[in-house]
């Protein structure tokens, strides 16, 4: 036998085919790492999306439900000026009441200090708390009296 037909002997092309087939091989694992990668990236950049979307939402809700209240405490608001306003005119006419009671009172209060001096003696007049004091000198009438009161 011949050195030749003893040995198989691999062509050129043939070695050439294997390493061919081997960088396919590694360029195919490598695409599909590089393709689930970009899968995940894709996956991840949605869930994120979404968490954005559940905080606006619950950002729009508290922000309505803040808009809510607001317009609650203006209408609270609102109700208690018109209140206010209804009550102004009965105080105002209540307090014009009180005047005039007042006044009369302090007529009255005057004709009885000028009805009591009509009858003044030597006697000293029991104390009531009030105390007339008058314009003129005493022994004389005076038309002017004031009403004070005696602590």
């Amino acid at each position: 036998m011949t050195k030749t037909e003893s040995t198989p002997t691999i062509s050129p092309m043939a070695l050439l085919g294997d390493k061919v087939l081997m960088f396919g091989i590694g360029l195919s694992a490598l695409t599909n790492v590089v393709l689930e990668l970009q899968f995940v990236e894709s996956v991840l950049a949605i869930g994120a999306t979404v968490i954005l979307l559940m905080i606006a939402a619950l950002a729009y809700g508290e922000i309505s439900s803040a808009g809510a209240e607001q317009a609650r405490s203006v209408s609270q608001v609102s109700e208690t000026f018109t209140q206010m306003d209804q009550a102004t005119p009965q105080n105002a006419a209540l307090v014009k009441q009180m005047v005039a009671a007042a006044g009369s009172l302090k007529s009255q209060a005057l004709d009885l200090v000028q009805n009591v001096d009509v009858f003044e003696n030597s006697q000293p007049r029991p104390t009531t708390g009030f105390q007339s004091v008058g314009a003129g000198s005493a022994g004389q009438k005076s038309s002017s009296h004031i009403l004070t009161c005696k602590p």
